[in-house]
């Protein structure tokens, strides 16, 4: 089709969709940073109630020593503290997964396809169904390269999203090892790194890790040094230019 009939039909739909895509995109990275911060809070109870039990050995409790068992019932209050918080970690962990989802599929989601039903002479959007059809025939959905808003094409926009995803792909395996140790100090060292439940938490059966360790794992969690802030805000404010200069 000439420039022309793309600016007609083409460029109208994928403005659309490349706004939906990264209001979507948007949306997620909000939920992310939510869960995020609740998988933190789950995981610093959880690392002071283990840091807590450990000293109840050895403390001195003065007169409640007469009371028989009161350390071992300490212990067991304190081991269900963590099975509580451990359960938030690794729901918090899920829901990280879920937002990655959202972002991954909102970003394979901008390519707009055009059809002639039937041989029609007629052009117009293609429907999902129609988009994997003309796909399969040889459109890739890019427009010819066509800007969609000023002066970036699709194919560009489309690296754009799938260079924040990675980010937070890369982030989310950080989570993965986070969680995955979280689980080993509740339960054990997990019998293997390739044995994974279906969000992609390893299945552990107790295991002792150092104080600092413990706090070094909390700092990681909270800096997500592998989401590039300064680039993530960089992209974002392209798009918003684009498609204001539009």
């Amino acid at each position: 089709m000439d420039p022309a009939g793309l600016g007609r039909l083409w460029r109208p739909a994928a403005q659309r969709r490349v706004r939906t895509a990264f209001s979507s995109i948007a949306s997620a990275r909000a939920d992310w940073a939510k869960a995020s911060s609740r998988g933190l809070a789950a995981a610093t109870a959880l690392v002071n109630a283990h840091i807590t039990k450990g000293f109840i050995g050895g403390m001195d409790i003065g007169i409640l020593a007469d009371l028989k068992g009161i350390k071992d019932s300490a212990k067991m209050k304190l081991r269900q503290r963590q099975e509580k918080h451990l359960a938030n970690v690794v729901e918090a962990y899920e829901e990280l997964v879920r937002t990655l989802s959202q972002m991954e599929e909102a970003a394979s989601s901008m390519r707009t396809y055009l059809v002639a039903p039937n041989g029609s002479p007629i052009v117009r959007v293609a429907n999902a169904e129609e988009s994997k059809l003309a796909e399969a025939a040889g459109d890739n959905g890019l427009g010819q390269g066509v800007p969609v808003y000023a002066c970036l094409s699709l194919k560009t926009l489309e690296s754009l999203a799938m260079e924040m995803v990675e980010f937070y792909k890369q982030e989310l395996h950080v989570k993965f090892l986070l969680t995955s140790e979280f689980q080993a100090l509740v339960h054990g060292t997990p019998e293997s790194s390739s044995d994974e439940d279906s969000a992609g938490v390893a299945r552990a059966s107790g295991r002792a890790v150092s104080e600092t360790t413990l706090q070094v794992y909390l700092t990681a969690w909270l800096g997500e040094a592998l989401l590039d802030k300064s680039r993530l805000d960089e992209i974002v404010g392209i798009m918003s230019e684009e498609m204001q200069a539009a």
